[in-house]
């Protein structure tokens, strides 16, 4: 438990895939936030069985997105990828934080869409889940457990067409998890009032 928690207090100064000026480098993760450099990000989808999608719910310290639900994992493409040839770098920074974040091992593809809005050029993957691939052990330092799960297609439609009284998303859900559902799903995530991917 040491160990994971001294990786992840000097996760600013790893190295992560940026594209400045059209050329392909890797600066420490601060340098990229402060500078507003594009990041190069892999996020994946997981689904069970009975096509259930994996939710992440984020729970960190200073989070915008805390409490807001999200992909089954994602992360950056960093400078341990850096020595893998090609397109490959990108599933292999994709298997790994899958590991990371879910403590598990599920064979990936990727997507044909990928979303590169606002300082992220976001890469998506898909993956299916079984039991015999081992239990889910999300990472508890990066989400809520207790949200965390699979969950229906229609329950999750459900709970993105929930407002208060007041107008307001009942349940938050970051622009990743929306951008995948209205491009991987558009008969039924498509027209949803209030989701634009500049939420």
């Amino acid at each position: 438990m040491s160990e994971k928690k001294s990786k992840r207090t000097t996760s600013l100064e790893e190295k992560v895939l940026v594209i400045s000026e059209g050329k392909e480098i890797y600066v420490p993760r601060s340098e990229a936030v402060t500078k507003g450099l594009t990041r190069v990000i892999v996020a994946g989808v997981i689904t069970d069985d009975g096509h259930r999608i994996f939710l992440q719910c984020r729970k960190k310290k200073g989070d915008p997105h805390d409490g807001w639900y999200t992909t089954s994992f994602a992360g950056h493409v960093s400078e341990a990828d850096k020595d893998v040839p090609g397109w490959d770098r990108y599933i292999s920074a994709a298997m790994r934080e899958q590991e990371e974040e879910l403590g598990i091992s599920v064979a990936l593809r990727y997507c044909v869409f990928k979303d590169f809005e606002g300082l992220q050029n976001k890469f998506y993957y898909e993956g299916q889940w079984s039991s015999s691939n081992g239990i889910l052990h999300p990472n508890g330092e990066e989400c809520d457990r207790r949200k965390s799960h699979f969950y229906d297609v229609s329950r999750i439609a459900d709970m993105m067409a929930f407002v208060n009284a007041d107008g307001r998303p009942l349940y938050n859900f970051t622009p990743g998890i929306v951008f995948y559902l209205k491009n991987r799903m558009p008969e039924i995530f498509g027209d949803i009032e209030g989701l634009s991917l500049s939420e």
